[in-house]
This record gives structure tokens, sequence and C-alpha cells, in this order.
């Protein structure tokens, strides 16, 4: 990436503009994050299903948001 791009890309991230790729990153992330919140209530957080929707959304999503969990 060269320089200008760099700035550039620091500029929409301070004016909040994101590209298509990287909201479609973060909303899969929070719909995984909640889909898994929601499993941990109604089935307990050792059920496999839990745990795997758990781990998908560790591995998906990037670590500064999952660090807590």
């Amino acid at each position: 990436m060269s320089a200008a791009q760099k700035q550039e890309e620091d500029e929409k991230e301070k004016a909040g503009i994101t590209d298509s790729s990287s909201d479609y990153k973060m909303r899969h992330c929070y719909v995984t994050y909640v889909e898994s919140q929601r499993c941990i209530k109604k089935k307990g957080e050792m059920a496999a299903e839990c745990e795997k929707i758990g781990k998908h959304f560790r591995s998906f999503c990037p670590k500064e948001w999952v660090s807590w969990c």
C-alpha cells in the first residue's frame, strides 16, 4: 500500500467511512456474536452448538474485538 493510499484509508477511518467488505465483516461478526449469546442463554454454555458458534465468531472477528471472550 502506498503512502497516499494509507493516508486515504486513515482519513476514511477518522471520518467513520468504511468500505463494503469491512462493513460486511463487522456486521457478520456482530450477528454471529449475538447468535452465540442467544444460544448460550437458551441451551447453556456447554452446548455443542453454542461452542461451534462461539468458535466461529472468535476465529472470524478481529482479535481486538474478541480478546475478552
